[in-house]
């Protein structure tokens, strides 16, 4: 119902009887209303009242209002009337009523009359009615939706009565951070720091502002409004901590003092570490060039963490990160000088026979002189390396120590007179240094330098020295063979070399036709051709097995097969052929493209048919190119892939990368290293954003290529080509991390990434 000030309710109307055309009333109305007592007060009057045409009235005990009426809740005291007539109102009861709100302001009341007229009894009428509501909470607003701690926020307030004040509370959860009372219209309020305790674990918070609106003591009502408090992005609101790098010897003699490159690791030490204002410590990371962990951090108490191996030189720098619980960080470079360190090295330069002198005796010394230059690092002067020079007769398998004092780059003499004539010796030198870093090199001294030499048993000879082992040729000299070499055992020849081919052009287009010194004369071959394909950066081989059939009705290439390692320029495009005077090979198609094209062939035959010696003389092997198809008699044949198989491990199709057992799955090299376990290789690209987050370093990050098909990975490594780069790979991320010392701008970098995983 609607809200009113005023209101009449009336019984019915008499229409005969001693009071013909009257009826009872009872009207009220609003006088006042009060917001600090909540409450409105109204009068009220209860008679009768006679309309046009009502008959007078003169009985005692005629009129009279009944027990039980009421309006608002006040009873209306029955009474009888008498000597009241005529038309026109007659009032019988009059008074007030105080009607007090709800706490939303709100309020109604009823009436209820029960009266009689003389002949007319038990008439009644009632009502109900709503009153005007009354304001009870004051309205507010803020001066701003957000506010930094330290910063100021303003409440202003809307009240229903100049009397009423208020209590103010600020909260961010379940934490006051200020309160006021007795505030008028308007509150002005500063985020203290302390405030940030309440947000431990994000940047920014809800403060929720409770407005209590009071009259005096009393409470009229409460209102709520909220704005966002944030925690400022400055140094007192962020991690601060200590952090030193120190050496950790490691396999370094502690005497040294020094970190040394691939041997020393290094010691990172957070200090004094404490989160920002309000919050606590989260973790703490670590990262550089060669390591990278991330460690939790459960209170403000120094920690600590050790590298891995330090791979590189120079001023190494450490990046210290620590996060506080809002995700707030702050990063230190702390930095350390590590030694270069290689393992020691040495360039031999002479070793001949000499005499005791040391002077060059080819023919009749029994020492042998030795010059050689060898190096090893410094590590700021720490390191040293000892040497040792050992001989023995090629054939033994025991040492003998020479005992002589060694110089880099100067000569010395070894063997005591007792390297005779007649042996080859081994010379070995060995220099180690404190690390344990080894280099050893080993010479032969051959015999006295003779120019042909028969042994006293006649049962081999020497060229070039003394013939030492029977049954054989022992050669001091290199055999140029210039017709090639040849093993004939059991109606087979083994032609290690049996022809060679080169073209200097960087492209030459067509079928490599490799013409055979044979025609049809059934001859069972093994034919192993190599060469280098200078567009793939790969060597290969295509190994051929077959049968030239010889016979009188239909000659033909039977059981023939292929396998095909590496990727050759023709890839499995392999076909034997007959040009109508030789058996011939046929590498690829007319627009199969060449780069600087070489190739060597190897042959192992077992010559049922024809001679041997029609395959030995290098001259009648050939090769050309050919751009159009000839016609052939009979038509080429495809001999059959034959799977690369390495141990029990059979890989189908083009093998193309490691030997015989990788194929591609997309753009990777997939290999089956044992049951469902694989490697995956592949160099690729990737984009680079470089910034110089870490000191003097520039880093960035960037996603690795398409995983492999099927695969699951369990590791990856990623190789950069360009120098300086350092790379830390994530595998959960499927990322990377690239770091680059000094200047670098952002752009693509070469990298070899290989993955290890099941599928």
């Amino acid at each position: 119902m609607a809200a009113v000030t005023s209101g009449v309710a009336y019984t019915a109307t008499v229409a005969s009887g001693s009071t013909p055309n009257s009826r009872f009333y009872v009207s009220w109305a609003q006088q006042s209303q009060s917001a600090e007592s909540n409450s409105t007060t109204i009068t009220w009057e209860a008679g009768w009242e006679g309309l046009p045409g009502t008959a007078p009235q003169y009985k005692s005990n005629a009129i009279k209002i009944l027990d039980g009426s009421s309006i608002a809740g006040q009873t209306i005291t029955a009474g009888v009337w008498s000597n009241q007539s005529g038309a026109g109102t007659h009032p019988l009861r009059s008074g007030t009523a105080t009607i007090i709100h709800d706490t939303e302001g709100k309020a109604s009341f009823s009436t209820a009359l029960a009266a009689w007229f003389y002949s007319d009894k038990n008439l009644t009428c009632s009502g109900s009615w709503e009153l005007t509501q009354i304001p009870r909470a004051s309205t507010v607003a803020l001066s701003s939706a957000s506010v930094a701690v330290g910063g100021s926020q303003t409440v202003t307030i809307t009240r229903a009565s100049t009397s009423f004040t208020h209590d103010i509370t600020w909260k961010i959860g379940a934490a006051v951070i200020g309160s006021h009372t007795g505030v008028a219209t308007s509150q002005a309020f500063t985020i203290p720091a302390s405030a940030a305790s309440a947000v431990p674990a994000k940047v920014s918070d809800t403060c929720t502002v409770t407005v209590t609106t009071k009259s005096g003591s009393t409470v009229i009502g409460t209102t709520t409004t909220t704005f966002t408090v944030t925690i400022p992005d400055t140094d007192t609101y962020k991690p601060s901590f200590n952090a030193v790098v120190s050496r950790v010897d490691n396999t370094v003699p502690t005497a040294w003092g020094v970190a040394v490159q691939h041997q020393s690791k290094g010691k990172v030490d957070l200090t004094s570490a404490a989160a920002g204002t309000g919050a606590t410590l989260a973790r703490w990371s670590v990262k550089g060039p060669t390591y990278s962990s991330d460690t939790t951090l459960d209170k403000d108490t120094a920690s600590y963490t050790t590298t891995d191996v330090i791979r590189t030189s120079g001023t190494v720098s450490v990046v210290v990160t620590v996060t506080d619980s809002r995700g707030r960080a702050t990063s230190k470079t702390v930095t350390m000088t590590v030694e270069a360190y290689a393992p020691p090295t040495i360039t031999p330069s002479q070793v001949w026979r000499c005499d005791s002198a040391g002077a060059a005796n080819q023919l009749t010394g029994t020492y042998a002189s030795v010059l050689a230059t060898w190096a090893y690092a410094s590590c700021a002067s720490k390191n040293t390396a000892t040497t040792k020079l050992e001989y023995k007769v090629s054939t033994a398998t025991t040492w003998t120590t020479q005992t002589v004092t060694l110089t880099s780059g100067t000569r010395a003499t070894v063997g005591a007179a007792a390297l005779q004539t007649t042996s080859t010796y081994d010379v070995r030198l060995t220099v180690t240094d404190g690390l344990g870093g080894v280099a050893q090199t080993q010479w032969s001294v051959g015999t006295a330098q003779v120019d042909l030499d028969f042994r006293a048993d006649a049962n081999g000879i020497g060229i070039g020295g003394v013939g030492e082992t029977a049954g054989a040729i022992d050669a001091q000299w290199w055999i140029n063979a210039r017709r090639g070499i040849a093993q004939t055992l059991n109606s087979r020849v083994v032609l290690p070399l049996a022809y060679s081919y080169y073209n200097s052009a960087s492209s030459m287009t067509g079928v490599l036709k490799l013409a055979l010194p044979v025609a049809w004369n059934s001859t069972m071959m093994v034919l192993a051709i190599r060469g280098f394909n200078y567009s793939a950066n790969s060597a290969w081989t295509i190994t051929i097995g077959g049968y030239n059939y010889s016979n009188a009705a239909s000659s033909a290439w039977t059981n023939t097969s292929v396998m095909v390692h590496g990727s050759p320029p023709c890839g499995t495009t392999v076909r034997l052929a007959y040009d109508g005077t030789a058996c011939c090979v046929l590498l690829g198609t007319t627009t199969t493209v060449w780069s600087y094209p070489g190739l060597s062939v190897a042959a192992d035959l077992h010559y049922t048919g024809g001679t041997a010696d029609a395959w030995k003389d290098p001259a009648k092997w050939a090769a050309s190119f050919y751009t159009t198809e000839p016609t052939w008699t009979p038509a080429p044949v495809t001999p059959p892939l034959v799977p690369a198989t390495v141990g029990a491990l059979t890989v189908t199709g083009t093998p193309t990368f490691a030997t015989g057992i990788a194929t591609m799955n997309g753009s990777w090299y997939e290999e089956r290293l044992g049951t469902n376990f694989y490697r995956w290789t592949q160099t690729t690209t990737v984009t680079v954003a470089m910034t110089t987050s870490w000191g003097s370093e520039f880093y960035g990050t960037a996603n690795l290529p398409t995983k492999p098909t099927g695969a699951t990975i369990t590791s990856v490594s990623v190789t950069p080509n360009n120098n300086g780069m350092t790379t830390m790979p994530n595998v959960s991320g499927w990322t990377v991390d690239c770091v680059r010392p000094l200047s670098q701008s952002s752009g693509t970098y070469s990298i070899i990434v290989v993955a290890y995983g099941t599928k």
